[in-house]
């Protein structure tokens, strides 16, 4: 991506040249085209902004099981981490979506989540970041 700041700069330049490069538009086009590109980065910023705030909001959370042998402490640099009542694993299943998956304080999914859609290691945890992801 090119330097924005740097095009905007020069498209002011030169409308202050009065046009020299650009003689039948003269200043004015330079102008426009530097406050349109503006207008395109405030644009992007807020686009920018607004997906940040909704993956944080559909975010993963892992679901895992008992994974059948004993970990000495939650790592989850190593994948261990306490699963609630599946105690310390390492056994990851897949991830769900905490918002639309109604996920507990104590890390389980919600009833609804369980029974009214699927989940897998294949599938988007949620419609939302099937979209941003796409």
């Amino acid at each position: 991506m090119p330097d924005t700041e740097r095009i905007v700069k020069d498209l002011r330049f030169l409308g202050n040249m009065g046009g020299t490069y650009l003689p039948d538009q003269g200043d004015t086009f330079a102008h426009e085209a530097a406050d349109e590109l503006e207008r395109l980065q405030a644009e992007v910023r807020r686009l920018r902004e607004r997906e940040a705030k909704l993956r944080e909001l559909h975010k993963p959370h892992g679901i895992y099981d008992e994974c059948g042998h004993e970990h000495a402490e939650e790592d989850e640099i190593l994948g261990i981490v306490d699963a609630g009542d599946a105690g310390l694993s390492c056994k990851k299943m897949y991830d769900v979506c905490t918002l639309c998956c109604d996920v507990a304080d104590d890390g389980c999914q919600g009833e609804t989540c369980v029974c009214d859609h699927d989940h897998g290691p294949n599938l988007p945890i949620c419609k939302t970041r099937e979209i941003l992801d796409a």
